[in-house]
């Protein structure tokens, strides 16, 4: 299934990530601290030739401050898209959002999908949340968010490597970002051809990373999710998910003998 979905993905050459692999951590020019592909706090690319994606509609990426910069995915878009995207802090930078213009990208019981919507092409921008589920209603109570008609995706499985075990359709930001603007192509086009792909620029290379590490360290257990690494080898795929089932079988264990205890 993975490999079917990045095999149709129309993505710009990954040579400059390779070589980045290759040449290890650079100075931001801004801030001097050193990274890999681009700075998490000056959110600016640090390699050249990065490609740059045209959002068809404005983005503004709300993120709420206790969630690590350097593990966010939405921050990428800041890199692919910087022309057209907004990098946002709850709660003091929220600007005044006109609800006939802007569209709030959560699946709550009164989003609608976008071929729902009556006029879709009025609308300008895109808002989303960078935060963990159990703090997003802080940021969808703010007073500037909450009259802002919302918007869900078609159901999909997530690809994300830190699997946070609450649904295999809870997609990491970026994911759901990309997934919204093919809704978007397809809904006022009729058909979508690729035309955000590099919005998973980076995701797609981080997603190949951790397979190739894995499959090259063959005595080391990805323990997030079950069936989530590739394996080459046949007989090591059933190996590995031998021992997960012998884990999950010891969890089970330990949990039915506290029950017991108690």
């Amino acid at each position: 299934m993975a490999a079917e979905f990045f095999n149709k993905l129309k993505l710009s050459s990954k040579e400059p990530l390779e070589k980045a692999d290759k040449g290890g951590r650079v100075t931001c020019p801004l801030c001097h601290k050193k990274m890999k592909y681009y700075c998490y706090y000056c959110r600016r690319g640090l390699i050249p030739e990065l490609p740059q994606v045209n959002l068809p509609i404005k983005l503004d990426i709300i993120h709420h401050p206790t969630e690590k910069v350097a593990k966010s995915t939405a921050l990428t878009a800041c890199i692919v898209a910087k022309d057209d995207t907004r990098w946002i802090e709850f709660p003091n930078e929220i600007p005044q959002y006109d609800p006939n213009e802007t569209i709030l990208l959560f699946p709550s019981p009164d989003a609608k999908r976008l071929s729902d919507f009556d006029d879709l092409k009025k609308y300008k921008r895109m808002v989303c949340i960078e935060t963990v589920w159990y703090k997003a209603n802080a940021v969808l109570n703010h007073p500037n968010i909450k009259n802002l008609p919302k918007a869900i995706i078609c159901a999909e499985e997530t690809l994300f490597w830190r699997y946070q075990n609450i649904s295999n359709t809870n997609l990491s930001t970026i994911e759901a970002i990309y997934y919204f603007y093919r809704d978007y192509y397809t809904c006022m086009n009729g058909k979508y051809n690729g035309e955000c792909d590099d919005l998973l620029y980076f995701f797609t290379h981080i997603y190949h990373r951790v397979q190739d590490f894995y499959n090259e360290h063959p005595d080391k257990t990805f323990i997030h999710k079950d069936g989530y690494i590739q394996y080459k080898i046949p007989e090591l795929e059933k190996q590995k998910e031998e021992e997960y089932k012998k884990r999950e079988e010891m969890i089970e264990s330990k949990k039915k003998s506290k029950t017991q205890k108690k």
